[in-house]
Order: structure tokens, then C-alpha cells, then sequence
């Protein structure tokens, strides 16, 4: 029997082989493109990527946005988009779905959308680390004891850096910076002789963050906050060492929420955070930073690869106490 159905859309009742061809026909004539009739990866791209070819390549028995009710396992994983947790809540109810989990791509806040994410049908609300269980938990308190953080992975086969690094190259992510700050740690590190540039968070294309990642031996991080840190994650798969700004909490539709963080899977193999310009400078010794325990590829390859992640959402799924 399959073992579950991970969904980022919604299933559709049977439609014949010539009503599919005849929205294909009205696309097409409204000159919309293929690539969009069926884009590979719905809800978080990044997300939904790494676990669909994780489980692919641990050989889990899953299937991905089916097309009929039928083909849908006992246990559905709705990563992404809300009109698909809703219809699996309703067919939860029929009775059709044993094990409902959903998550960690749905929403920024547990209340959203009328709170729907701690549907009693929900028996298990996957968020992207520990700190946002505490946030979910607190707004939401019906969802304590049925809350896990499950992080997704990256492909390390992809993020493999080649070649040489330049030791004088430190590489900043512009994100949500305090201005005054921002400029301080720049200028501290061309002060110390290092080749110091600006990548600015959506202005740059995969492709383009990797080359950067092969060349700059070190990458200065700064966002408020981030649930997991997917860019952070590319890094350390390409052995670069971060250092993160964490001002330890943020603000979202004038919340004030505390603690939090910029960086939750940040240890000292993969860097160390920093608060202010005098907690910044005393990571550098001798005109670099100072990081004499990191091993950031390493770190990924054995908790947080494609197949590691797959992996944890596999025992997530299987684990009968949920």
C-alpha cells in the first residue's frame, strides 16, 4: 500500500482525457506557456524540491499531487498552499484520509486564515524549526503536543563547491539590514584588507548565488529573522562559514515577537552570530574571521542533505505516537 501523498495543490475529481486537452487548447490560445500550464514544484519551491527528490532518492513509496481521489494515500503531507489543506480536512472528516500533516510552507502565523492550521482534522503541524514551534504554540494553543519542527534539506550534489576559495573575499546578503550597522561591518572588513561585495536578497539567480558561493570564503548574513535559512543552508553546502547578524527578534503586521532567530540551525561547524559592530569585530583575529571548529559542507551532508530531511519526514509519517 503507498505509504502517502504529499500535495502543494489541490486533487481534482476524474476529468476525461478530452476536457483536459480542451483547457490545454484555451491556454494555449491565450498565448499562456507551457512551462506554466504545470510548473514542477508547487508551495515553496525550495521546500517541496528537496523533499520530493529526497524521498526519490531514499526510494520512499509516495506519490505527488495526484490526479484522482483515488490515488491518494491514508497519510497526506499538504507542504504548501491552503485551498488543498482544506480540501484534505473535509475529506479527513469523510473519513478517506487516516493521518493528516501540514506544513511548514502554509502560513507565516498559526491564526491566519481563520486558524485553520490547528484544525482539530491536523494531527500533526510541521514548522520549519524549534524557535516557531514556541510562536505556534503560544498564538495557537490547541496545537501543543501536535507541533514539530522538520527542517528541509539541500541538495549537496549541486551545492558542491569546486576549486579554490579566496581567503580575502567576504561576501554580504543584503536582507532586512539595519542600515548603520550594515555599513559599520563593511567598512570594518575593507578596513582589515578583505574584498568586501553586496549580494541583495532577490536580485540574483541560483546560478549566480552558487559562482559567488565558489569564489568568497566567507558569507556575512543579514535578515531579523528566518524560520529555517535556506540561503544559510546553500552556503554551508558550498564550505562557507557564515557569520549572522540575530537581533533575536522580529516584527510581522505589527507583532512584536520574541525570541526568534536569523539563523536556527547555525552551530559553531557552520559559524557564529553576532549582535552589534563590537561582537563583529571580536569574530575576526589576525584580519579574518575566526572559526576554528567549522566544517560547513560536512555538517550539511550528514543532518541536513536532501536525503537526511526525506529521511526525518519518512519517521515523522511512520511514528504512531502522532
Amino acid at each position: 500500500m503507498l505509504k502517502f501523498t504529499v500535495l502543494t495543490n489541490t486533487v481534482p475529481p476524474f476529468r476525461s482525457i478530452g476536457y483536459t486537452f480542451l483547457r490545454i487548447a484555451k491556454r494555449l490560445l491565450n498565448r499562456k506557456p507551457l512551462n506554466n500550464l504545470f510548473p514542477k514544484y508547487g508551495g515553496h519551491p525550495a521546500v517541496t524540491r528537496s523533499l520530493i527528490e529526497g524521498l526519490t532518492k531514499i526510494g520512499a513509496d509516495f506519490n505527488y499531487n495526484p490526479k484522482r481521489l483515488s490515488d491518494m494515500a491514508e497519510t497526506v503531507v499538504v507542504l504548501g498552499y491552503v485551498p488543498a489543506l482544506k480540501q484534505a480536512i473535509s475529506l479527513k472528516r469523510q473519513g478517506r484520509i487516516k493521518k493528516l500533516i501540514a506544513g511548514p510552507s502554509l502560513l507565516i502565523m498559526p491564526d491566519q486564515y481563520k486558524g485553520i492550521i490547528a484544525s482539530p482534522e491536523v494531527d500533526i503541524c510541521l514548522v520549519p524549526s524549534n524557535f516557531v514551534i514556541d510562536i505556534y504554540e503560544r498564538i495557537s494553543p490547541t496545537l501543543k503536543g501536535r507541533t514539530l519542527s522538520w527542517p528541509s534539506g539541500v541538495d549537496t550534489q549541486y551545492w558542491r563547491p569546486v576549486g579554490e576559495k579566496n581567503k580575502k573575499k567576504i561576501l554580504f546578503y543584503f536582507k532586512r539590514p539595519p542600515t548603520q550597522l550594515f555599513d559599520q561591518c563593511i567598512n570594518y572588513c575593507k578596513q582589515l584588507g578583505l574584498e568586501a561585495d553586496i549580494l541583495y536578497y532577490g536580485k540574483y539567480t541560483i546560478n549566480e548565488y552558487k559562482d559567488l558561493l565558489n569564489t568568497y570564503a566567507y558569507l556575512v548574513h543579514f535578515v531579523d529573522q528566518e524560520s529555517q535559512g535556506i540561503s544559510l543552508l546553500e552556503a554551508w553546502s558550498m564550505d562557507v562559514p557564515t557569520l549572522v547578524w540575530n537581533p533575536e527578534y522580529f516584527t510581522y503586521q505589527d507583532r512584536f515577537v520574541y525570541p526568534s532567530s536569523s539563523s536556527p540551525y547555525l552551530t559553531p561547524n557552520t559559524g557564529r552570530f553576532f549582535r552589534n559592530i563590537d561582537e563583529f569585530k571580536r569574530l575576526f583575529v589576525n584580519g579574518y574571521p575566526f572559526l576554528p571548529e567549522a566544517n560547513p559542507r560536512q555538517w550539511v551532508v550528514n543532518n541536513m542533505s536532501d536525503e537526511v530531511s526525506a529521511a526525518l519526514l519518512l519517521e515523522i509519517c511512520n511514528n504512531e505516537k502522532h
